[in-house]
């Protein structure tokens, strides 16, 4: 018995590295771009095109909430999303958190709010 509650508390004592972080609604500066993340998943797609769904997984942090980072698998394209806690402003009105996606060594930035 004791060794099982030292198991327990130390296990409680680790602290955890990557943080959860709420569903993402993100869209380009441009509006040419948009994209979620909810959980494990990714969806991005284009005004004119059909939504791409892919694996999202978040990187391991020192800490918790924003700045957060996250793999993403689209398509067979592999590529790098960055949220910041910044004020951000797009042709489809204004956001509390912006984004840079890197994908094929192409910089794309918008902005994001918390998903409902």
């Amino acid at each position: 018995m004791k060794f099982t509650i030292l198991c327990v508390l130390s296990l409680i004592a680790v602290p955890t590295l990557a943080v959860a972080t709420p569903p993402l609604a993100c869209e380009g500066v441009h509006g040419n771009v948009f994209l979620s993340v909810a959980g494990s998943a990714v969806q991005i797609w284009r005004t004119d095109s059909a939504r791409q769904t892919g694996v999202a997984l978040q990187m391991s942090q020192e800490h918790e909430e924003f700045p957060s980072a996250w793999s993403l698998s689209v398509a067979g394209a592999q590529s790098t999303l960055v949220v910041h806690e910044n004020v951000c402003d797009t042709v489809g009105g204004q956001f509390p958190l912006s984004f840079s996606l890197i994908v094929d060594q192409r910089l794309t930035y918008g902005c994001c709010t918390v998903a409902e």
